[in-house]
């Protein structure tokens, strides 16, 4: 029976991923020593010689064998994707190229191949999760894939079934047992849903397609989802967001893009894809709230507005992007804006606290005094305020005091918030400090009014 060369060339494919692994270095090593050795016994080369070259030979090809398999690794700028997935026979290995084959091409097109590495390497690097974890940290690579593609029959036909391998990954700036971890965890859990992962010989190129697909939607959800708190790579993760959702939410049947609420059953049936899609603009709009609390440290209120107004196009919260506006419009020297910013988040949230010592800051520097009282009365009435809120609010009235000595409505405003938010004693101390000051100044006599009832 003669040998068919479609199938040689498919074995020699099945052969070359085996070089990575320590069985394909001593098969190599053994068959490039016998050729040295013919070499050698061609030219008569002495003994000491010979085995000299088998010496050189050996170390250079296990230098070569390290970096080729993955055991050891050139740092990279890249977001290295490595694939460790173990083939039955060739017919498997076939498959495993060509779902990452076409990856690459879908990375190529979103113009990612730049920035995003694939790259296989030996599949019996690790055999455990846990060997998997400790691999990933080592050599920082952003996701290996592991595991075996199996061939089998079904109704006389055959199929690949790649269910059976794994996702080990790192999560940046989330400690492994950590909250944040576990919400990374189950998030990923959800993406990883539902995937379709078996290939039927009879409908080999549509399946293929279909799962190389599975696999490249899961490969970015898993990488975007780990990179949402590096700001390093932030922008990495909302270009792969942004690109995941419009291909998840096309697989949504138009009937089932909007939610219907039943009136007898309180039970709510959703698609998955529109579960997924809704995380998935949830964790865009919590990275654009993160940016624009990052960029206000920085004092970067450029880049604080555009991250603010990103955020309201994506869904983000309002209150939280409205707020960034405004403190970054004021600082900006702009505050009518500021002000109007102010008069948005009322709107989304009536009374929220942010608008209330928003609208409480810009009374006191109007001179408004009356209005500044009512909406710290308003605001004491939320006994769930954020801490955040209340310190950020103290210090930057602290700042404007610092600016404006003069202005004793701003240390009204840290001793109100002290005394009901921090602590009655320091509140009470700043009362009596604004007692003090406001001593002899009619316009203040509402807001000395009040201190003097909390005084006692």
């Amino acid at each position: 029976m003669g040998i068919n060369f479609q199938d040689l060339i498919e074995f020699v494919r099945y052969i070359l991923p085996r070089r990575k692994t320590k069985s394909g270095f001593f098969g190599i090593l053994v068959v490039g020593i016998l050729i040295l050795r013919i070499i050698a016994s061609s030219y008569s080369i002495p003994v000491q010689y010979e085995v000299l070259t088998f010496f050189i030979f050996g170390i250079i090809w296990h230098i070569i064998w390290l970096f080729l398999s993955g055991r050891r690794a050139i740092p990279s700028n890249k977001i290295v994707i490595a694939f460790a997935l173990r083939s039955e026979n060739y017919k498997s290995q076939r498959i495993i190229d060509s779902a990452i084959s076409r990856i690459k091409d879908r990375l190529n097109i979103i113009g990612l191949l730049e920035t995003i590495k694939i790259t296989q390497i030996g599949s019996d690097i690790f055999s455990t999760k846990e060997e998997a974890e400790h691999y990933v940290k080592k050599r920082n690579f952003f996701l290996v894939i592991y595991g075996t593609v199996y061939r089998g029959t079904i109704n006389d036909s055959y199929r690949y079934d790649m269910r059976n391998f794994f996702f080990s990954y790192l999560a940046f700036n989330a400690p492994r047992g950590s909250d944040y971890f576990g919400v990374i965890q189950n998030d990923i859990k959800l993406m990883l849903a539902n995937r379709d992962w078996i290939i039927s010989e009879s409908n080999e190129i549509p399946d293929i397609e279909k799962v190389s697909n599975e696999l490249f939607e899961s490969a970015l959800s898993i990488i975007s989802i780990t990179l949402a708190r590096s700001l390093e790579h932030i922008e990495i993760a909302i270009q792969l967001i942004n690109f995941l959702l419009p291909a998840l939410e096309q697989g949504i049947p138009p009937e089932e893009r909007v939610i219907k609420i039943p009136t007898k059953s309180k039970k709510v049936k959703l698609h998955l894809n529109l579960i997924k899609s809704g995380r998935l603009r949830a964790i865009l709009g919590e990275i654009h709230i993160g940016l624009i609390r990052y960029y206000g440290d920085e004092a970067d209120y450029d880049k604080v507005i555009y991250y603010a107004e990103q955020g309201l196009r994506i869904g983000a919260d309002p209150v939280n992007c409205y707020s960034g506006m405004a403190i970054a419009s004021f600082y900006q020297g702009d505050i009518e804006r500021a002000k109007k910013y102010t008069v948005e988040i009322n709107k989304k949230a009536p009374n929220h606290p942010l608008y209330l010592v928003n609208s409480a800051f810009f009374a006191i520097r109007d001179k408004e005094y009356i209005e500044a009282i009512n909406s710290y009365n308003l605001l004491r009435k939320d006994k769930k305020v954020s801490q955040e809120i209340i310190y950020d609010v103290i210090t930057f009235l602290a700042e404007r005091f610092a600016e404006q000595s003069k202005e004793f409505g701003y240390l009204y405003g840290q001793a109100i918030l002290t005394f009901n938010y921090v602590s009655k004693k320091n509140g009470r101390s700043l009362l009596s400090d604004f007692l003090e000051k406001a001593q002899g100044h009619n316009e203040y006599e509402d807001m000395v009014d009040l201190a003097q009832k909390l005084c006692k």
